[in-house]
């Protein structure tokens, strides 16, 4: 069959575009506003596009741990949600805290990430107090108080010398990572913190408690024999061990999933549960506290504020380390269940 000329100047076209891709003269981009591709110049600096690259490849959609994100996002019930991927987040005086010596050691990283752009990131250094880092603190958008019900998920990373110092050997005290409270007010009767169980040595792991740490989330309101980590662990006071508790991995993504049914004020009719997930695993219950009691502090309190922290209550300021490191990444806040990152939603 002969080619018509239609057909030649066709294919000539083709054989031209392809040497252009190969030389860098034109670049092959997504179209954000008409979700196609399209070809440009290489010089120009096309709108709507999402990224251009150089040569035969197409620019990548959001990469598939973003798109995770934020379909969580958009699940039903969900009131505020936090990708740390933009300088939104990072702002001094607003969510961003100084440590004691009014440096800002909360800052975005852009090469250690769970998803996105940029995670948040606190520098511990040694030779430093209790607020050796600051802290980063958000409203939750609206208050939880008698007879309601909230659920937290984040994600969490640490560096070796975050997870694996014996820390109260070295300066008497351990770390606390999350704290729900009520604005203003992070050590008092309407607190869940949870942070790192000081007395095991480097094998540290997650505990949790309420009236700045008057009450342990522990069984038999903490006296032996009690169970520390529950659900789908068994961590028995002083048999702690790699099955049976939870123990902080090192340069890793956790992820911390939490529910807090809120009863009556003062009555052991409240539901605290939370999981916990190594990278890439299922979410496992670490928390089951039925019955529990939970106080209020006065007549309008309410949760509805989280702050995110490395903070070492009575840290010795004399006691030299290499800088610890905690990230956190993919904050959400709703009213209902919160899909989980990997495996099925609690």
């Amino acid at each position: 069959m002969r080619e018509t000329t239609s057909l030649k100047i066709l294919k000539y076209a083709c054989i031209a575009t392809v040497l252009a891709l190969v030389a860098g003269a034109v670049r092959i981009v997504w179209d954000t506003a008409t979700a196609r591709t399209r070809t440009v110049k290489g010089a120009e600096k096309p709108a709507n596009v999402a990224v251009a690259t150089q040569g035969a490849s197409v620019a990548a959609e959001p990469d598939a741990a973003l798109k995770n994100f934020q379909a969580r996002c958009q699940a039903p019930g969900v009131i505020q949600c936090v990708d740390f991927d933009s300088d939104q987040w990072f702002q001094q005086g607003v969510y961003l805290y100084s440590a004691w010596d009014k440096v800002y050691r909360g800052t975005r990283d852009m090469s250690v990430k769970v998803s996105g752009a940029s995670s948040l990131r606190f520098e511990f250094p040694g030779h430093s107090p209790a607020n050796g880092a600051g802290y980063w603190t958000m409203e939750f958008g609206r208050g939880f108080a008698q007879n309601s019900i909230f659920f937290v998920q984040y994600r969490m990373r640490l560096n070796d010398v975050m997870a694996k110092t014996d820390w109260d050997k070295l300066v008497g005290s351990s770390w606390k990572q999350s704290i729900f409270h009520s604005k203003g007010t992070t050590c008092a009767s309407i607190e869940i913190t949870t942070g790192r169980y000081s007395w095991n040595g480097v094998n540290g792991f997650p505990v949790m408690y309420t009236e700045c740490g008057g009450r342990g989330m522990s069984t038999n309101k903490g006296d032996p024999p009690s169970k520390f980590e529950q659900g789908n662990y068994n961590c028995w006071y002083s048999q702690f061990n790699p099955k049976d508790c939870f123990f902080y991995p090192a340069n890793e993504w956790m992820t911390f999933y939490y529910s807090v049914t809120i009863g009556d004020w003062g009555k052991p009719n409240s539901y605290v549960q939370a999981w916990v997930s190594h990278e890439g695993q299922p979410l496992k219950k670490w928390i089951d506290m039925p019955n529990f009691i939970l106080n209020k502090d006065n007549d309008s309190s309410s949760y509805n504020s989280i702050t995110l922290l490395p903070y070492m209550t009575a840290k010795k300021m004399t006691a030299d380390h290499p800088p610890g490191y905690m990230w956190f990444d993919e904050l959400i806040i709703s009213t209902k269940p919160i899909p989980a990152p990997v495996g099925p939603t609690p």
